[in-house]
């Protein structure tokens, strides 16, 4: 009999061990707090945003999200499978990717899990790039998977307070055209650039430069808005950098100026920026190419534009001429 007490016991050891084995495991492996956790929570919301592409013949493209991590660990704000189209998330706008409760604290950077395969509907690839032929290219080549994109970013998550945080995802950047080469198409640039093609930030942090650029429908081309740290710019940014030879890659983010010369600089972070209005044509395959630097006149100094959180800054410029590279 003490034996067999001394058994049902030690089995009983086993099983508790076990158990709370799992449960820590369930803990560490997301950063969501589970039923048995009586530590203080705040709430993030994470909402995805994109810059343009200044590629004529892309109709669209299409990342498939499978996961959101925050510091490595998953977001359960985050469900199901979620495919979307970039380009329709511009100037401001922007897609919901969950709001959920998190442990208090400092975080340091959002990851997606995109796949690779499939869309959310089950139709291949999963991440690609729409032609206007309706032509699909798949981002990801040869790679089967899984790619994760990580973009770094500091940020606290308070007792009882929403985080709201926007995951800029930059496809003039993250998008190499390979028409050149014997593959031909589009596809993600290198890891390392794929990762720094995105941004995060804290939205309450964030302003705004907008305004419309007079005489623009003279110059039939088209226009982009870019936004630099100020001192950042230089001329060699017209020359194409890095795995995907993207042009301007240092800009902190850029916009397309509508047709009556619009444009919106959304989501900048609090501090200084210049601003680089260049002139792009079509080069007849579809492809705008970079021209000429606009000449612009604007009563506020384009190498020197403050940008407040929670605020807009209203810069209208006149287009004097174009300047040669």
């Amino acid at each position: 009999m003490i034996k067999l007490k001394k058994s049902f016991l030690a089995v009983m050891t086993i099983l508790m061990a076990t158990f709370v084995t799992q449960s820590c495991k369930k803990t560490e492996d997301s950063v969501s707090p589970d039923d048995t956790t009586t530590g203080v929570q705040g709430s993030v919301n994470v909402e995805i945003t994109d810059a343009p592409s200044d590629d004529a013949n892309l109709k669209g493209t299409f990342v498939t999200v499978t996961e959101v991590r925050i510091d490595g660990k998953k977001f359960s704000g985050f469900s199901g499978k979620k495919t979307i189209e970039l380009s329709a998330y511009q100037n401001g706008n922007v897609a919901a990717l969950g709001l959920g409760n998190i442990k208090t604290g400092s975080y340091n950077n959002i990851s997606l899990i995109l796949d690779n395969a499939t869309d959310q509907n089950g139709n291949a690839p999963g991440c690609y790039a729409l032609a206007t032929d309706n032509t699909k290219y798949n981002l990801t080549g040869s790679v089967t998977g899984q790619t994760e994109v990580v973009s770094s970013k500091a940020f606290e998550v308070k007792e009882n307070q929403q985080t709201n945080l926007v995951l800029d995802f930059d496809i003039r950047k993250a998008v190499m055209d390979e028409n050149g080469s014997a593959s031909g198409g589009y596809r993600f640039v290198s890891s390392g650039d794929l990762n720094a093609s995105t941004r995060v930030l804290v939205k309450a942090q964030a302003g705004a430069i907008k305004g419309t650029c007079a005489n623009y429908k003279e110059t039939n081309s088209k226009l982009i808005v870019y936004a630099y740290k100020k001192g950042t710019y230089s001329s060699s940014e017209t020359k194409g950098q890095g795995s995907g030879n993207v042009q301007f890659k240092n800009a902190v983010t850029s916009c397309v100026a509508d047709g009556n010369g619009n444009y919106n600089l959304a989501f900048l972070e609090e501090g200084d920026y210049e601003l680089q209005f260049a002139n792009y044509k079509n080069s007849g395959s579809g492809q705008f190419s970079l021209q000429s630097m606009a000449n612009i006149n604007s009563l506020i100094s384009l190498n020197s534009v403050s940008v407040k959180a929670n605020a807009s800054v209203t810069l209208n410029v006149t287009i004097l001429g174009f300047l040669s590279l």
